[in-house]
């Protein structure tokens, strides 16, 4: 991870955009978008922009940038074409502790505009470390289409209701899978239709169900095999137990790649130095405190001893096979003739 991704609240705070063309504007809109207090510094902006601004949408400053405009800003942006300015923009900003972007400039930026999906209030950021924005805003354009354009309904949902589903379900980890069951019915189908109260509604027929005494629910086992070890062999419903796991188990030889794709706050396990038995009780013990583990290792997952111990304790596990590393040896029909 080259820059650390985070989203800046911005709601009623100053920020500073350097420039007065198109893309001044464009960077300008973006941050009013986020609540910003939006202050344009430059001698002359555009048509648009002067409207904008009478229209009091922006402040403006018309004159040549100076480090006292920064002062009380959050963050800066410098859009101008003038490599000088944008270097005195990044000066100052560094002296002041501001967080600054020169546009197409990431060795003058200390931070990055990533490209933006935006389905308020769900939003997703791409970036390329300033590598390829082109290659960026492809990646967006791929997301774009996968995403329903009322997404953000859901979202909205989905925080109405938080407050009422923490307290009827305590337990964080039950709480977890009970929101990935309404996210993945009809509940989402109908915030997504702009039914809401219908939504609404639905969520708690489903909470009444659930008593607040209820204790974590019981554990879950799947026996994953990882195949030749590329992320990109992974079965999907190997995908889908790495990304729903509390806890991976995994041995050395497993590739950082694989273990990537698991849940952020999943639990790491390295066993590759426990014994068998070890393990067994290891998983036992996972899957006696209501924890859903995935114990992920290289090639077949039906060689793992670690089901002896899961069958002596009466615990159902899940196996998913991985994908068979074929032969890698060319088949005679591709063979070439030996031009010698």
């Amino acid at each position: 991870m080259d820059y650390f991704p985070a989203f800046m609240n911005l709601r009623g705070r100053k920020t500073v955009v350097i420039g007065g063309g198109r893309v001044a504007a464009r960077k300008a809109a973006m941050l009013a978008r986020a609540g910003a207090d939006v202050t344009l510094i430059a001698p002359h902006v555009t048509e648009p922009l002067s409207a904008e601004i009478a229209a009091g949408k922006y402040s403006h400053h018309a004159g040549n940038f100076t480090g006292h405009h920064l002062n009380g800003a959050v963050l800066v942006i410098a859009a101008t074409n003038d490599r000088r300015i944008n270097r005195q923009v990044a000066r100052h900003g560094r002296l002041r502790g501001v967080p600054v972007n020169v546009v197409d400039d990431a060795e003058l930026s200390s931070f990055i505009m990533p490209a933006i999906i935006d389905r308020a209030p769900v939003t997703i950021a791409i970036s390329t470390g300033g590598a390829s924005p082109v290659l960026a805003r492809w990646v967006r354009a791929r997301i774009e289409t996968a995403l329903p354009t009322a997404l953000g309904q859901v979202a909205v949902l989905a925080g109405r209701m938080r407050r009422t589903v923490k307290t009827r379900i305590p337990h964080m980890a039950t709480r977890r899978r009970f929101w990935e069951q309404i996210l993945a019915g009809p509940a989402a189908d109908l915030a997504l239709a702009g039914q809401d109260e219908a939504a609404a509604a639905t969520i708690a027929r489903a909470l009444a169900h659930i008593s607040p005494e209820d204790g974590p629910e019981d554990g879950q086992i799947w026996l994953v095999g990882a195949g030749p070890g590329d992320p990109e062999l992974l079965t999907i419903k190997a995908l889908r137990a790495l990304q729903s796991a509390d806890v991976v188990v995994h041995d050395r030889l497993v590739s950082g790649g694989v273990l990537d794709l698991a849940r952020r706050d999943a639990d790491r396990i390295d066993v590759g130095k426990m014994t068998r038995r070890d393990i067994g009780d290891l998983l036992v013990t996972l899957a006696s405190d209501g924890k859903r583990v995935v114990r992920i290792k290289d090639g077949d997952p039906f060689k793992l001893d670690d089901m002896a111990a899961l069958t002596r304790a009466g615990i159902i596990c899940t196996i998913i096979p991985g994908i068979t590393a074929v032969d890698q040896t060319q088949p005679e029909f591709m063979k070439t003739e030996n031009a010698a």
